[in-house]
């Protein structure tokens, strides 16, 4: 979609705008290596105007002959006063002499076949050509394999590999069996599958390294009622509020979940500027729409069986919007609190809609609302579909998970969120000594032979193994130095994990931690001696590691004690009970909407893409408390994983300023890479996103520390305030496929 002028501005001030952009270009794109021809049929694909700076930011899409190239955006950034404070380009030079064709030999419906085979579905039923404009873009029904229309447009793939730029189908496949949707380019000569996207984004908090992919839900199967009807009045400009007093039961910002504060009633949340009809509006008259889970911002419902539709049993606030259910996480099973859970997550997707309105992810910007109330940019209709207890009662169960699908503007955002079944791993080692440690849980993994650990704390000193070869940390020999009443620190490697253990046993040490030569866990099998073991052990990663070593031998004390809340309780926790989870799946939404414009298909999809960095900072800066302190290790993810307050969290390194905790830097990114699909590379998206979530952490607390800290934060002045900006106003500045150099420069922009 290619508006070549759209705004809410005067039309003066958006001709100026565009001529300024255009003019800069055509006077500076020799920076580029850009030729006439790589410019001359640029267009618009979105712009918006960020209100606290009055900076245009403008987006265009590099084109030939009318035909887009793929993800070539060019952000171009007009300041109030006229002039381009920032470009970030991602044009291709001399396109014309690297097109291969602009006539395709396969039509819309081959690419459409040829998709369906290389996923391996089957199109059992007739797939109808629903619209048609001219030559390159069709929309047909998605049949029994997209549980959407699919949509396919002729594009330009531009192939690193070849430095070629092929003609080609792009359509999406929103997966009927899975909540995978994909974004794939097929080569229009020869049916060639030249690139794929999954736009949905499942983070597997449970497992470290886990592959986190991108995709989006292009579907708009949950449509609006038919009195919607949108209002032409600008209320925000008239500061028309209307309230609805709605109550809900739930754990409130900034409490991160169950065990970080208490329930509690709230009488109407609903940021009077943001969301002025309240929560459960959407045709922005007076009174509700909906006295269920449902409203302009979000429609939450359980779907336990994986359907992804709602099954029309919503818990209902009645008349007065009172939203009060039953909730007993100690005893009960999730399947006997539902309506909390749904009210919950209704409630948190709220909020962090209202939160980061304030901070430019507005309308304009390509925010989530079904109205936008008289807004003149941005596309409605896209209210995020949330989904409680998601798959629980399918075939397998989905457990351990959420995700969240972000389409482009205008269709809607799609979350999901899990039961989880875990233990965390964070429950079991505890740092006594050193000081600068003492406290910290960090994750380690149990052997899977050997002795047990027990509720009964194991404590002793950690001591590096030495079994006198020219490898004696492996421990793959006798040991040679004092191990004795000690736990024995092992790298893995050359034997198996039941022979090192037993040497360390023969020593005397009382328990062994296994390092690993990457930043995951892995189960230690016991190998050909390990029925002998009687010791336990356990298992860790590089990062954590790496710590211990210099404090190994001299002052570092751990205790390795299975809670004992770890054996009691439910089998399941409820994902949507963890505010920090549901901000981290909508920051994805964020992320992926504010990076090279709202109608951008996917500019997070490269290797040093941050977006986990994003949606992690998100799930921080929504749980900060007043009286917290940067050097205060946070964990994310602790709810559900059963790790108590006090626990690491799931990724390699705690939030901490405390470099003694957390000393990651961009050096530990470069060996990390986001599309990697073996997580045993140490590359994976959470150890590169826990980097630059690490940075962006730091650059807060720096913030509060020269500026302080507003309690107020949404409209509050302080350095929290100016470093969540920052860190918005950054996305919107950087490139198409960013990597972390690209996003600081957005910032560095954003704060000059």
């Amino acid at each position: 979609m290619v508006f070549l002028l759209i705004g809410s501005m005067a039309w003066a001030q958006r001709q100026s705008n565009l001529d300024i952009a255009l003019r800069y270009m055509e006077k500076n794109r020799t920076k580029w290596n850009l030729n006439e021809l790589d410019i001359a049929d640029m267009a618009v694909s979105s712009q918006h105007t960020s209100k606290h700076n009055g900076v245009n930011h403008m987006y265009f899409i590099q084109r030939h002959a009318g035909i887009e190239l793929h993800n070539a955006i060019t952000g171009i950034h007009v300041g109030p006063e006229g002039k381009v404070v920032h470009v970030a380009n991602r044009f291709l030079p001399e396109i014309t002499s690297k097109i291969n064709t602009t006539a395709a030999n396969l039509d819309a419906f081959d690419a459409i076949e040829a998709v369906a085979t290389h996923l391996g579905l089957n199109i059992e039923e007739p797939l109808r050509l629903l619209s048609q404009k001219g030559e390159r873009l069709y929309t047909y029904t998605g049949g029994n394999i997209s549980n959407s229309d699919i949509p396919v447009k002729l594009v330009y793939q531009h192939l690193q590999e070849t430095d070629k730029i092929h003609l080609a189908w792009d359509l999406y496949i929103d997966m009927a069996s899975t909540a995978d949707m994909w974004s794939i380019r097929v080569d229009a000569r020869t049916g060639e599958i030249l690139d794929q996207d999954n736009w949905t984004v499942s983070c597997t908090f449970g497992e470290r390294g886990a592959k986190h992919v991108h995709s989006a839900t292009c579907s708009n199967y949950d449509p609006l009622p038919a009195e919607f009807s949108p209002v032409k009045e600008v209320l925000f400009g008239q500061n028309k509020v209307m309230t609805d007093n709605a109550q809900y039961n739930v754990f409130p910002i900034p409490a991160e979940s169950p065990i970080h504060g208490a329930r509690e009633m709230v009488v109407n949340p609903a940021d009077p500027m943001f969301s002025p009809q309240g929560w459960h509006d959407t045709n922005g008259l007076e009174g509700a729409d909906f006295t269920i889970t449902r409203g302009n911002n979000v429609h939450a419902f359980q779907d336990r069986n994986g359907t992804n539709q709602s099954s029309s049993d919503e818990p209902d606030g009645g008349e007065d919007l009172i939203f009060d259910f039953f909730f007993d996480d100690q005893t009960s099973e999730p399947e006997d609190y539902t309506d909390a859970a749904v009210v919950q997550l209704f409630y948190m997707n709220n909020i962090i809609h209202d939160f980061t309105a304030a901070y430019g992810f507005d309308e304009e910007a390509g925010n989530f609302q079904a109205n936008n109330y008289g807004v003149n940019q941005g596309l409605g209709g896209d209210y995020v579909l949330a989904q409680a207890q998601d798959g629980i009662e399918s075939t397998p169960p989905s457990l351990n998970n959420a995700n969240f699908g972000t389409p482009p503007d205008g269709n809607n955002g799609s979350m999901q969120m899990f039961l989880w079944n875990t233990v965390s791993a964070d429950k079991i080692l505890t740092v006594n000594e050193p000081s600068s440690l003492s406290g910290i849980q960090y994750n380690a993994q149990p052997a899977t032979f050997g002795g047990a650990i027990t509720t009964n704390p194991l404590t002793g000193d950690v001591v590096i193994i030495d079994d006198g070869t020219g490898q004696g940390s492996q421990g793959c020999s006798p040991a040679v130095n004092d191990v004795s009443g000690k736990i024995a620190l092992i790298d893995r490697g050359s034997c198996e994990f039941g022979e090192k253990m037993l040497f360390a046993e023969q020593a005397g040490a009382i328990a062994v931690i296994v390092c690993n030569y990457e930043d995951d866990l892995v189960n230690m099998g016991a190998g050909d001696v390990g029925d002998q073991v009687t010791i336990p052990g356990v298992f860790m990663t590089l990062s954590d590691c790496a710590t211990f070593r210099g404090f190994a031998g001299s002052e570092l004390a751990v205790t390795l004690q299975l809670p004992e809340s770890s054996a009691e309780g439910p089998e399941f926790l409820d994902g949507d009970f963890d505010n920090g989870i549901i901000a981290h799946e909508y920051g994805h939404g964020i992320s992926n909407r504010l990076t090279g414009g709202r109608l951008a298909a996917g500019c997070l999809g490269n290797d040093e893409q941050m977006g986990e960095g994003w949606s992690d900072i998100f799930s921080l800066i929504m749980t900060v408390k007043p009286g917290d302190t940067g050097d205060m290790p946070k964990g994310i993810g602790n709810y559900v994983n059963r790790a108590g307050v006090e626990g690491g969290g799931i990724r390699q390194r705690p939030y901490t300023t405390n470099f003694d905790i957390n000393g990651l830097t961009y050096s530990d990114a470069l060996s990390t890479g986001s599309n990697d699909p073996d997580p045993d590379n140490g590359s994976a998206p959470h150890p590169l996103g826990t980097v630059w979530a690490s940075t962006l952490w730091d650059l807060y607390w720096a913030m509060v520390d020269e500026y302080g800290f507003d309690e107020d934060q949404i409209y509050g002045t302080g350095g929290n305030n100016q470093a969540i900006q920052l860190i918005m106003d950054g996305m919107k500045f950087q490139e198409c496929s960013p990597g972390f150099v690209d996003g600081r420069e957005g910032i560095l922009k954003a704060d000059s």
